[in-house]
This record gives C-alpha cells, sequence and structure tokens, in this order.
C-alpha cells in the first residue's frame, strides 16, 4: 500500500552542496550536461560568496541549490535546472545578462532574466485589495512569460521561501503566506504543478491558520491509522478483480486530502456563522483518503469503472466526476467517486500513468515524459495540454514557450488592480476602461511614474496613474489616439 505516493517522493529538504544536489538529478543526463551543470554550480558559489545571508540565516548558495533540487524533482531539462541554479545572480550581484549568455547561452540568460521579472510584477499586486482580480493577474504572469521554465523556476524559488519565514516578523510572515496562496498557489494551479500548489497551500495555510492547521493535520493522521485496514482489504479485492479481467495496473496507492483543500471544504460545508473548526467536521469528509488506481489506457480506465460499480455500486452519482471526458481548465484528468466499502464512504480515482504524471508534475514534466517515452526521432508533433493556457511542441527549442494572450496587455491601476487591454492600446483606453468618467476628464497620465504622451503604447506590466480635471476635457482628436473599439465609441457618443 503506497501513501500519497507523489508527495512523499517529493523531498522539500533544503541542501548545502553540490553533491546533494547530485542524487536528485534525473538519471538520462550525459556528461556534458553534467558539467554544464556544475560550471553553473561553480559560477554562483563564485558571484555569491560575498553575498549577505538571507533573513533566514541560509546562505544565498543554499537556495539557489535548493530550488534546482526541487526542479530537478520534476525531471526537467538541463536548461531549466541550470537556470535554477543561476536565478538569482543577476539580481544579487553585479552579474549582468550579457555575462550569462555569454557563458551558459540565450536559452539560459533568458529564462533567469525572466525569474526576476516576474518577481517584479508580482511585487505590484496587493493580495489585500478586495478588488484583486486574481483571474487577470494570472493571466498578466503568463503574457509577461514567453518561457514557462520560468515560472516554474519562480514556483519553486516562492517554495522554499515560504518554508522559512520563521525569523521574519510577524507581519512579514503573514504577508508572505497570504501571497503564497493567492498568487503562487493560484499560478501552481493554473500551469498544472500539483504538487508545489499544495506545498505552498499547506506551508502558507499554517501560518496563517496554525490552530486549525493542527486540528486537520492531527485528524487527517488520525484517520488513515483507523482505516488503513480498510485501505489494505480494499486493496486486496480490487487488485484480485483487475487481475480476473486482465487488466494492466500499477499498484494502488492512497492519495491523502491535502490540509488546505480539507480546510476550503470545511468551510464551504460547516463552517456558518463564524464557529470553531473542530475534529468532528474533518471526520465528516469522506474523501479525506481516496484510493488510487493507475492504469495503461483511457479504455481500461473505463473498464475499471464499470468493474467498480458492480462489485461495490456508487453512493450517490452526484458524487462522480469523469475529469477524462471534461478535464479541468488545467488539463487535469481523472475519474472520481465514491463507492461503499465495509461501512465507509471510499473515494475511488481511476486514471492512466500519463494522466497522474501530468495532475502531479504539471505540462512540463508531462512533455519530457512524452519525449523520452517516444524518443526524440520522433516526428514533430504538436498538442493542446489545457483547453485555453499553452501549447507545446514535442521536440526543438520552442518545447517551453507559452504561445497564448498575444492579442493582450496587462497594466496595473496604482493601487495594484490588474486591467487587460487590447494590444496597442493607450493611456485614453486605459481611462475608458477604469470608468467613462475617467475618461472624459482626462488630461493625462503618468506611466510607471513618468508622464507619457496619448500615442503612447501600453506595455504588460504597467503601472498607470490617470490625470483629470473636475469637467469634461474630451475633444475629436481623442479619436486619432484611442486604440480599442469601445474607446472610441463612448467618445463619438460624448460628441
Amino acid at each position: 500500500m503506497y501513501l500519497n505516493l507523489g508527495m512523499q517522493n517529493f523531498d522539500i529538504q533544503e541542501i548545502h552542496t553540490y553533491q546533494e544536489l547530485l542524487r536528485f538529478l534525473p538519471q538520462d543526463l550525459n556528461q556534458k550536461d553534467l558539467d554544464l551543470i556544475v560550471h553553473a554550480y561553480n559560477f554562483t558559489a563564485e558571484a555569491l560568496k560575498n553575498s549577505p545571508l538571507r533573513m533566514s540565516g541560509q546562505s544565498q548558495l543554499t537556495h539557489a541549490l535548493t530550488v534546482a533540487k526541487y526542479v530537478a524533482q520534476l525531471n526537467l531539462d538541463v536548461t531549466t535546472i541550470t537556470s535554477a541554479i543561476l536565478h538569482d545572480v543577476i539580481e544579487k550581484t553585479n552579474t549582468t545578462d550579457d555575462k550569462i549568455d555569454k557563458i551558459f547561452g540565450t536559452d539560459v540568460a533568458f529564462i533567469v532574466s525572466g525569474v526576476s521579472q516576474i518577481r517584479k510584477l508580482s511585487e505590484n499586486v496587493d493580495t489585500k485589495n478586495s478588488n484583486l482580480d486574481m483571474e487577470n493577474f494570472k493571466k498578466l504572469i503568463f503574457s509577461a512569460t514567453e518561457d514557462v521554465r520560468t515560472l516554474i523556476i519562480r514556483l519553486a524559488e516562492k517554495l522554499h521561501n515560504i518554508q522559512n519565514t520563521t525569523e521574519l516578523d510577524e507581519e512579514k510572515r503573514l504577508r508572505a503566506a497570504d501571497r503564497g496562496i493567492k498568487i503562487y498557489a493560484a499560478l501552481a494551479e493554473y500551469l498544472g504543478l500539483g504538487v508545489f500548489q499544495t506545498l505552498i497551500e499547506e506551508s502558507s495555510f499554517k501560518i496563517l491558520k496554525p490552530i486549525e492547521f493542527k486540528v486537520i493535520s492531527e485528524e487527517i493522521d488520525k484517520y488513515f491509522v483507523e482505516t488503513k485496514d480498510v485501505f489494505s482489504a480494499f486493496e486486496n479485492e480490487v487488485t484480485d478483480l483487475l487481475k480476473q479481467y486482465n487488466i494492466n495496473f500499477h499498484p494502488l496507492q492512497i492519495r491523502k486530502k491535502s490540509i488546505y483543500s480539507a480546510y476550503l471544504k470545511i468551510k464551504r460545508k460547516f463552517l456558518t456563522n463564524n464557529n470553531e473548526l473542530t475534529a468532528e467536521m474533518v471526520r465528516n469528509l469522506f474523501d479525506i483518503y481516496a484510493s488510487r488506481i493507475i492504469v495503461t489506457t483511457v479504455e481500461e480506465c473505463y473498464m475499471v469503472l464499470g468493474l467498480i460499480q458492480s462489485k461495490f455500486g456508487i453512493i450517490n452519482p452526484e458524487e462522480f466526476d469523469d475529469y477524462i471526458a471534461h478535464p479541468k481548465l488545467s488539463g487535469y484528468k481523472s475519474i472520481h467517486l465514491v463507492a461503499p466499502f465495509q461501512n465507509i464512504k471510499l473515494e475511488v480515482q481511476i486514471r492512466t500513468l500519463e494522466m497522474h504524471e501530468y495532475n502531479e508534475y504539471g505540462p512540463a514534466s508531462h512533455a519530457i515524459y512524452k519525449l523520452k517515452s517516444k524518443g526524440q526521432k520522433q516526428k514533430s508533433e504538436s498538442f493542446t495540454l489545457t483547453e485555453d493556457l499553452m501549447k507545446w511542441k514535442e521536440e526543438g527549442k520552442d518545447s517551453f514557450k507559452i504561445k497564448l494572450f498575444a492579442d493582450s496587455v496587462f497594466v496595473f491601476t496604482p493601487k495594484g488592480l490588474v486591467i487587460r487591454l487590447d494590444r496597442g492600446s493607450t493611456p485614453i483606453d486605459f481611462a475608458f476602461r477604469i470608468h467613462t468618467d475617467l475618461g472624459y476628464r482626462y488630461i493625462g497620465a503618468k506611466v510607471n511614474a513618468k508622464m507619457v504622451s496619448m500615442d503612447y503604447k501600453l506595455q504588460t506590466g504597467d503601472v498607470i496613474e490617470v490625470l483629470t480635471q473636475k469637467k469634461d476635457n474630451m475633444n475629436i482628436d481623442w479619436l486619432k489616439y484611442a486604440f480599442m473599439a469601445e474607446t472610441k465609441a463612448r467618445i463619438r457618443k460624448r460628441l
């Protein structure tokens, strides 16, 4: 019996030496790849040797190595691992993009520089603002990220940061945890990186609500001790059933519900009128643990579904979800159902190994998995990993390029709200998007604290402050500077 195999195999302990990192590198790296990683380690160690310690008391090199370790466990390519080791050298030292480019190549320099860009964009967001549109913020980050490996490294960096907040004062710890859940866990979910999402959520939740975290985690552990014999019996029966029908399957797993996910469900179902979370509420969640059946093909998934239904029945059709026929936006695929077994409600998840790889480690690892399983000589083939998120190619240097939101720019208000506009929009388009009256009274705009002309083309990440007067200031010339059709329509209507 395997408990939560994907999460348990992901090691979050920090490391301090290159020799420790070696244990986590993908097994298929050749000597040339290893030499590049060693070179990146030596370069980073030298560049950061005089850098001040992090607030947690760790060295900057420990942070760089730990982030690389997290990335390596996703089984990504040598470029990503190299970039992870180098991810802080531009921001923390006088090393330039050009120097990284000359020594390690353009792709590495592009990724390392991109990590800093994402960090700066996220700093503009005020998570305390009740009007924050997280959907637009996620689109902002993806529109500014041309290579998904940049975002993966930033998430790995945040995962390490959130686990090392004990030396921060209370206000900074709470702010880091709040941003962890609202920004980075949300981005990990959007990217389909389930492991990072869960670890960031749980580390953040432990800081934000330590009492609730303790109650839920203790009850989940107690429940497993009490029910492990039930799961063992279920495993035996299902194993015999699958063998009887000659279905290829991997050893059954138990999936433990994440603590934060359990909290959200308890909050939704039981926490009303600010009542206190109790152990009984945790016990009333039937899906604290789930039995996970991993097979080879989609056809086998539905065969197993039929066999489970026939042998055990289903408690409630409303507790059945077919995410294979209807995947989640992140690309998550699996069949979920609830079956009665030995007087308890038992959630069962059915999926292929390929789906499991994707669900646990996201589309980047999934793309590598497909590449390795098919071989480098296979004909290049494009495939959609989520409904509207990104397209990846299985071969060549564009494997990790994000192709979306090409017609949009995402900009900030001074209060940190994210606004989507058509690419080519100007400050007057921004003013009318915020409020029609703001557009009518427009007299100018500051972009990133500098005055700009009316024909300035807004760029993703710009912070815009609109200057106004009390009376309307509009004239027919504004039609020359407005880009969006809705802006022009409002100007014409007023004229």
